[in-house]
């Protein structure tokens, strides 16, 4: 027999995963879970404790310290498109890997930064940094590995990093007030390199979009389909962004991320203007984390019978419902009134991180997952950069945080309507072609 034939005879032998391309499973949920706290929690959350020090020892406005944290986020969206097109082409191992070392090498810089312009440059390379090792690459990573059901794997993840406010604002609070800001900041680079940087490069596979089939079996009690079947062609990365529901989603997640970039860096001072004390406003801000995981954990229950569209027309209208609830509350209702606010408010905001990053798989596919998700990341990642900018500034011109509140509840608004009717468009579409 030739050996042509003796091939053909042979049984096809699945792919064996070696170095940087192990099977992907409950250890590379859990590690890049542990990442996205760290990450977050290090990064993002840090900073508004940072804020206050750092302005007073660098001699510095608080809007000047604070555009530091805005050019971090712009630099961070620019190259989202990028960096989830080279996890589609290579996996994620050797990018988030140097994502992670690069932010505790930062971390260490900021810590002895001495002006302006340090500050800015380190902020401006943290916000790269950022778009390595976060959700978006995070999501690609998951989305490549898990093929039969990455929406479940990417509520797992995003479960971890739900409380990463919540282990990290008194962490920081603590570790200034005992080190002080610059030594607490050598604390928080360490963690990125003992905890972030291993995780990285030891757990998360080289596994892009043409890679060979290592996936986990498919979970059969949650099975999501992707929206192509197999062998069906996926289209490419303009055709989605030509597609009105594209645009409509995209919009959403913008009005979501003005919405929530603002309440964060806003939260405490608009809840003082309702009568509260320091002590009880953070109360309710340190709810919120805890919600945003009730909802990451009502998505993998009873959420998961709902499609994406559907999840993500739940999600975005819950939130300018809770808003209103806020809004309405007058000044001086008892505290438990307004910790009412905060349970769909994170619940709302649990839901739309798992939609941004299972929508665009479950509607177009996996093939160019990273392309197109880095196409939403970018506007949505300047619209947290400017949200809190521009409600400080309406603050200014009205001296009045339901105004604020206001605006955002018709952000909010506006949102949902886009979303629900695209989806309805879309649905009707469907309908009349079969």
């Amino acid at each position: 027999m030739s050996g042509a034939g003796r091939q053909r005879s042979e049984p096809a032998r699945p792919p064996v995963p070696g170095p940087g391309r192990r099977a992907p499973g409950p250890s590379l949920i859990v590690g890049l879970g542990i990442t996205q706290i760290v990450g977050w929690g290090t990064i993002f959350y840090s900073f508004g404790f940072l804020m206050a020090p750092m302005q007073q020892a660098l001699g510095l406005s608080r809007g000047t310290v604070g555009g530091a944290f805005s050019v971090a986020l712009l630099c961070s969206g620019l190259l989202a498109p990028r960096v989830g097109a080279r996890i589609d082409r290579v996996g994620g191992r050797r990018l988030m890997s140097a994502g992670s070392l690069a932010v505790a090498a930062l971390l260490f810089a900021l810590s002895r930064v001495d002006s302006a312009l340090g500050l800015y440059l380190i902020y401006a390379a943290l916000g790269a940094a950022m778009a390595c090792t976060l959700y978006e690459p995070s999501f690609v990573v998951l989305t490549h590995a898990f093929r039969s059901n990455p929406r479940r794997a990417i509520t797992l993840v995003t479960l971890f990093g739900g409380v990463a406010g919540t282990i990290f604002w008194p962490l920081t609070q603590a570790l200034i007030g005992w080190l002080g800001w610059r030594d607490a900041l050598l604390v928080l680079a360490a963690m990125n390199l003992l905890v972030n940087v291993p995780v990285h490069a030891l757990l998360v596979p080289d596994l892009g979009a043409d890679g060979p089939a290592v996936a986990a079996a498919p979970d059969a009690t949650n099975p999501v389909p992707a929206a192509a079947p197999a062998g069906a062609p996926e289209p490419e990365p303009q055709q989605v962004r030509a597609d009105p529901l594209f645009k409509a989603l995209r919009l959403s997640f913008i009005g979501h991320a003005l919405l929530f970039s603002t309440m964060s860096a806003h939260l405490m001072a608009l809840l003082q203007a309702k009568g509260l004390g320091s002590g009880d406003a953070a109360l309710i801000g340190a709810l919120i984390g805890p919600m945003q995981v009730v909802g990451r954990t009502f998505e993998l229950g009873w959420g998961r019978r709902l499609s994406i569209l559907r999840l993500g027309e739940l999600a975005i209208c819950v939130l300018p419902a809770a808003l209103l609830l806020l809004w309405i509350v007058p000044v001086g209702a008892p505290v438990w009134v307004l910790a009412l606010f905060a349970l769909p408010y994170g619940v709302g905001n649990g839901l739309m991180t798992i939609v941004r990053g299972s929508v665009v798989v479950e509607l177009w596919g996996r093939r160019h997952y990273g392309r197109i998700q880095g196409s939403i990341a970018a506007p949505v990642l300047a619209a947290t950069a400017s949200g809190p900018l521009a409600a400080a500034l309406l603050w200014e011109l009205t001296g009045d945080y339901d105004k604020v509140v206001l605006a955002l509840i018709a952000i909010g608004a506006g949102a949902a309507f886009t979303l629900v009717r695209a989806s309805r468009l879309r649905e009707r579409d469907a309908a009349a072609s079969g």
